[in-house]
């Protein structure tokens, strides 16, 4: 039996409090909203097919089996005064340990860098097949990026597709208990089942403005955002899925599922098969 540490340090309920950005956590301050940045000269309005998903999914979209061309960069930034930040530095490493629990991870107290004050977040945007279908790659990371930076991407994606325009959401979540479908008609989360992060926001903008286009398939993982275990359940059903929506590009199935299950072992995102007691 394989007996799995229990780590008190969790991801936050609420998900706007983390990572800290203020020093005081008591009052409401005001601060600037983050600000994204388009590629010039890109032509929004031809895209046909958009892929906005989070990292983890990069292997179901790997360039052995696409045709992949990088068009640019969605880059989303913010400035916040020099005091702020060391200050909320000082207040981070006096409450979390980083060492203990994320030894891989940077220490926000102990970070000399001289852009501290600056914030950025840059997702590549890839062109896929040479079909106008576009796969924006998102990099979460709940010790790093504050949900606020991936809302604004989310809205501000929002503004940039049309609302004809094929939008395919392929994420995880540790908040399900099964895999979930989501639409403009179609729901099948069931209370007390939610969706964060990313995909949270982008379902949440796509709803709202009535994208008729749009499908979310959203399967079970374990773990924070940024560090997420896939079943192999959950993998086989994610390859399933897009091998069943890209069926006019004629993927090769079994050279397809083989390459993904191999990037995923690497990338460290396949859950042990071994069962686990938490203690």
């Amino acid at each position: 039996m394989l007996f799995k540490h229990w780590n008190e340090f969790v991801e936050p309920r609420h998900h706007l409090d983390a990572p800290v950005m203020v020093p005081n956590q008591e009052s409401l301050q005001a601060l600037p909203l983050p600000t994204v940045t388009v590629p010039a000269g890109f032509d929004w309005g031809k895209v046909r097919d958009c892929d906005p998903d989070h990292k983890i999914m990069n292997p179901l979209f790997n360039t052995s089996h696409t045709h992949a061309m990088t068009r640019g960069e969605l880059v989303t930034s913010l400035q916040l005064n020099e005091s702020v930040v060391s200050q909320a530095a000082t207040e981070l490493s006096q409450h979390w340990d980083y060492r203990e629990n994320f030894p891989n991870e940077f220490d926000p107290a102990s970070d000399t860098r001289e852009d501290t004050k600056s914030i950025v977040l840059r997702l590549p945007i890839v062109e896929l097949n040479g079909m106008n279908t576009l796969l924006i790659s998102v990099d979460e990371n709940f010790l790093k990026v504050s949900p606020i930076f991936t809302n604004v991407v989310a809205r501000k994606l929002r503004t940039l597709l049309n609302t004809q325009t094929k939008i395919l959401l392929v994420g995880s979540s540790d908040k399900i208990y099964s895999t979930k479908m989501v639409s403009l008609n179609e729901c099948t989360l069931q209370p007390p089942e939610f969706i964060t992060g990313f995909l949270g926001g982008m379902i949440d903008e796509l709803v709202k403005n009535r994208f008729s286009n749009f499908k979310g398939f959203i399967v079970q993982s374990e773990g924070p955002t940024g560090f997420e275990k896939l079943s192999l359940e959950s993998m086989d059903e994610l390859i399933d899925f897009i091998i069943d929506e890209w069926s006019s590009y004629n993927i090769n199935a079994d050279a397809f599922r083989e390459n993904c299950h191999k990037l995923w072992k690497l990338d460290g995102a396949a859950m042990s098969a071994q069962s686990g007691l938490y203690i």
